[in-house]
């Protein structure tokens, strides 16, 4: 397995903030907080329910002997929350719970019986009172309401500052958009579905795309990012997917958009195609609800796409000029997802997910004529488990468990796609400095069938002022495929005005003949070969010679971390990261004796393995006034 990586140090220190406090990379958030009495004194050992409003999870527990309690890894949703103490009213407050966010909800008890109750209103602060990395959340209301061109998920995280999201070619590999944080590479953004990985380790992006409608939350860590995150220096995203609930609910959608209702998508028309074919049809549906009610919750969905475009190819050389051709660039997708969710009581949750995206489309690779570009096709799947274990009412693990498929394949141009197309089936030939190319792509025929085995896990115990966590990853890749490059050869004729600069230059027993004009293969042929390149060897991904070793690797993340409140107002970050690929570099090829007298003949042997990729952060949140309006934070830390 071979893949970039990188080392990130980054410092951030910021005023202000209005994101939810981000906690880490994971597909659950904590709700935590201090309680008081009247004077400011902390109360311990005070009792503390907290329910989801809509699904009837609840967690049983009582603040500590610095009054701060804390209960880890709830789902995305609204939870009800009640305190009460010997000598005090019942205090209730209700609370939102985002992706990888800590919802900060004190209470200030008021003396009184206990058999009174008081019910605050306002809603939990958003602030990001206790972290130092720079993260936020979409929330579902906000997915529900934006109107995203295509509904792609990734789009979605155009709306966080320093993030830049641009469309990618929907003929090549199955990544739709790429995503760049702060400046980064593209290629290098994690993104995790549920917590999982569902990233494309070869080209980057994803290998497998979602309908808008699976999306709860969507979370994004730009800077100082979180430890649990995993591999990854460029920035992080993880899709949380949607839940069932007590409630029944249903939808069916359909959103139609062609060229005649949809904007022109620049700000000059090309004359060569000024109203350019587009029609793009989506259909589909959701349905959620409970099985039984308070203990078993199904969510379903189903999307297909129909896409008809158009693309536009023109030579820049007048001689080519009439070959310029407007062609069908189809596309068609469908994606089901379902979820089923089981509290099996009150110390254990579980669910399953299986989620599938299969498309296909044609189009350009890159400039040439129709005969030139490829047909892609995908197929992929992600099945998971996840175990939801509250151990203690301050002790609580997650755990996850996938499997994920993704069989991609870019072939040539064929007569049912391109019929009558120039070039049809022959090696790529272009004319140097004409943006002329024909016949079969030099990148294809390719494909890659990957199947990954995932397996996550998260700790978190609530000890007096600190919240621990432990946990890592474990993701084991498997992969084959081919890669044909060249085949069966790529061909740079020299243009015909280079042939003419030449023949008026020479005597007329040197002039090269060509045709006054070019209208058929046999007459581009008449040009002379200024290059030609073919692939020799076998294109089996990764190559035959001991692919036992070269076709899976096994990534390992470990990390631990503290949060500790050390004042009210001042929240210290720290921990310690570990990242491990068991076959990143050919462990198994020595290296060439002509670099001896660089490396010295002593150091000749395999490229030994690399166990000391470790990860340590550190980092500050601090609210200095009593409004709590205002947040410096600041950190620093290794990412690979």
């Amino acid at each position: 397995m071979v893949r970039m990586s990188r080392f990130l140090l980054k410092l951030t220190v910021l005023l202000g903030g209005a994101s939810a406090l981000l906690f880490g990379q994971v597909p659950t958030g904590v709700i935590s907080g201090t309680v008081i009495d009247p004077t400011g004194a902390v109360i311990s050992g005070a009792k503390v329910l907290v329910s989801n409003s809509e699904t009837g999870l609840r967690r049983d527990l009582a603040t500590g002997s610095a009054g701060v309690y804390s209960t880890s890894a709830l789902a995305a949703g609204r939870y009800h929350i009640e305190v009460a103490a010997p000598g005090f009213k019942k205090l209730v407050q209700d609370a939102t719970v985002l992706a990888g966010a800590v919802s900060t909800v004190d209470f200030q008890l008021q003396l009184g019986n206990a058999s009174e109750s008081v019910t605050v209103e306002a809603s939990a602060a958003q602030l990001t009172y206790e972290s130092h990395a720079v993260e936020g959340t979409i929330t579902r209301d906000q997915i529900q309401s934006l109107p995203l061109n295509g509904r792609h998920f990734l789009q979605l995280a155009g709306l966080q500052p320093g993030v830049n999201v641009s469309p990618a070619s929907l003929s090549v590999y199955n990544n739709q958009f790429n995503v760049s944080i702060m400046g980064g590479d593209d290629s290098q953004t994690r993104i995790t579905v549920d917590g999982v990985n569902n990233q494309d380790q070869v080209q980057g992006g994803t290998q497998q795309n979602f309908s808008q409608e699976v999306v709860q939350e969507f979370q994004i860590s730009t800077t100082n990012l979180d430890l649990s995150t995993g591999l990854s220096a460029s920035g992080a995203i993880n899709i949380v997917s949607r839940t069932g609930t007590n409630d029944f609910h249903g939808g069916g959608y359909f959103f139609y958009r062609d060229h005649n209702t949809a904007a022109y998508p620049g700000l000059q028309r090309d004359p060569l195609n000024p109203d350019p074919f587009f029609v793009r049809r989506q259909i589909g549906g959701t349905i959620s609800g409970p099985i039984v009610k308070n203990k078993l919750f199904f969510f379903a969905n189903a999307e297909h796409t129909n896409q008809t475009s158009v693309a536009n190819v023109q030579p820049t050389s007048p001689d080519f000029a009439h070959f310029g051709i407007i062609y069908q660039n189809p596309y068609n997708g469908t994606q089901p997802s379902f979820r089923f969710d089981y509290q099996l009581n009150q110390s254990n949750t579980l669910f399953a997910r299986y989620s599938h995206d299969g498309n296909k489309g044609f189009g350009p690779r890159g400039g040439g004529m129709p005969s030139n570009w490829v047909a892609n096709k995908n197929w992929a799947d992600q099945s998971m488990l996840g175990w939801t274990n509250t151990l203690s009412p301050n002790m609580v693990n997650d755990l996850r468990v996938a499997y994920t498929f993704w069989s991609n394949r870019n072939l040539n141009a064929s007569s049912d796609l391109c019929p009558d197309c120039l070039g049809l089936g022959m090696a790529q030939i272009s004319v140097d400095g004409a943006g002329f190319t024909v016949g079969n792509q030099s990148d294809s025929p390719q494909g890659q069938l990957s199947r990954h085995y995932i397996v996550t896990d998260n700790f978190s115990w609530q000890k007096g002022n600190h919240r621990l966590r432990f946990g890592g990853e474990m993701d084991h890749v498997a992969v084959d495929g081919f890669y044909a490059f060249d085949s069966p050869g790529q061909i740079k004729l020299y243009s015909p005005d280079q042939v003419r600069a030449y023949n008026a230059a020479v005597p007329a027993s040197q002039r090269i003949p060509i045709p006054a004009t070019f209208n058929t293969m046999a007459d581009i042929l008449m040009l002379p070969m200024k290059s030609f390149e073919v692939g020799v060897g076998d294109p089996s991904q990764p190559p035959p010679f001991q692919s036992q070793n070269a076709n899976s690797s096994t990534r390992y993340h470990l990390y631990f971390q503290d949060t500790w409140k050390v004042t009210p107002r001042l929240t210290l970050n720290y921990g310690l990261g570990w990242n491990f690929e068991s076959n990143l570099l050919n462990h198994d090829l020595n290296k060439p004796q002509y670099l001896a007298p660089v490396l010295g003949a002593g150091n000749l042997g395999a490229s030994h393995r690399y166990y000391k990729d470790f990860s340590p952060a550190l980092g500050f949140a601090y609210s200095p006034f009593a409004n709590n309006n205002t947040v410096f934070r600041g950190g620093v830390g290794i990412y690979y």
